[in-house]
């Protein structure tokens, strides 16, 4: 699909270029009575002016596209690249589902690491048996200018009531073994039964500033998001996660870099590998959301 709408747009730059050409010069310039050659005179001044400027703008509307063609194409007679291959491994498990509309999903920008993380997340939620904790699914968009990152769109509700010792000790879990430390109310949603959901996924969600102490910085950011008000929770539960932030031990957690909770038939690393390499750091357009 992608191929095809860079040969429509050669198609269309090439008769943009011909109709400029043509009428570029007046018939004072030189003796020129038919289209043909006044467009014979003038071309080579006008792709100098026009033509290559807008084809290096074309270009790089497309490159990402012209690459990713070039990758399907080997993979198709056998000469296929091992990260791509894990690419359009990850690209099919993330695709939409029949019947679901962007329009109903949350834009994330362009950034995959924000599937990634999110993926890393959930299986440590499934791990640990976290019951009360969730994370939206995300899914990696095909457009005409690249691949765009959506995620699962959450109604989110005030806080029913206070955060118990067992939902407090389960995001205690998941800080120390992701390295989570974005506590606050526009990363946390809250369903109507008090579970919750976190939102953003992305790489500085994760171990901020940690240099090996990730896990007594996200734990701390966790008790300073219940201590400042962003969340309220029972009295027993603070008590229990003080004495938890007093007597952690340091260590790493940084979870966009911990393969732990990687599928053993899909290597996250290769998948950004070639993300990066095709479409650059944030993708196509590197546009950055909160």
């Amino acid at each position: 699909m992608l191929l095809l709408n860079y040969k429509k747009n050669s198609i269309k730059f090439f008769i943009f270029s011909v109709v400029v050409c043509a009428l570029f010069t007046s018939s004072t310039h030189v003796k020129a009575n038919t289209l043909f050659d006044r467009f014979r005179y003038n071309f080579d001044k006008v792709q100098a002016h026009v033509g290559l400027a807008s084809h290096k703008v074309l270009l790089r509307m497309r490159w990402s596209s012209v690459a990713l063609a070039k990758s399907r194409f080997l993979s198709k007679i056998g000469w296929a690249d091992k990260n791509y291959s894990s690419f359009e491994d990850f690209r099919m498990k993330h695709s939409l589902p029949k019947g679901v509309l962007t329009c109903n999903l949350y834009h994330k920008g362009n950034d995959i690491r924000r599937i990634i993380n999110a993926d890393r997340m959930r299986e440590c939620i499934c791990k640990n048996k976290l019951t009360h904790l969730h994370v939206p699914h995300k899914y990696l968009v095909e457009k005409k200018d690249g691949f765009h990152v959506y995620a699962q769109k959450i109604m989110s509700c005030k806080q029913p009531f206070p955060l118990s010792l067992k939902t407090v000790k389960q995001l205690a879990i998941l800080s120390e073994e992701t390295g989570y430390a974005d506590y606050h109310s526009g990363n946390l949603f809250f369903d109507e039964k008090g579970d919750i959901y976190f939102i953003d996924t992305e790489d500085r969600s994760f171990g901020m500033y940690g240099k090996g102490w990730e896990r007594k910085i996200a734990l701390e950011s966790l008790r300073r998001s219940l201590g400042w008000g962003d969340f309220w929770c029972q009295s027993d539960a603070l008590q229990w996660l003080d004495e938890k932030v007093r007597t952690v031990k340091p260590g790493v957690s940084f979870l966009p870099t911990n393969i732990k909770f990687d599928p053993q038939d899909l290597s996250f690393q290769k998948v950004k590998t070639y993300y990066d390499s095709t479409f650059g750091r944030s993708g196509p357009s590197a546009i950055h959301y909160a």
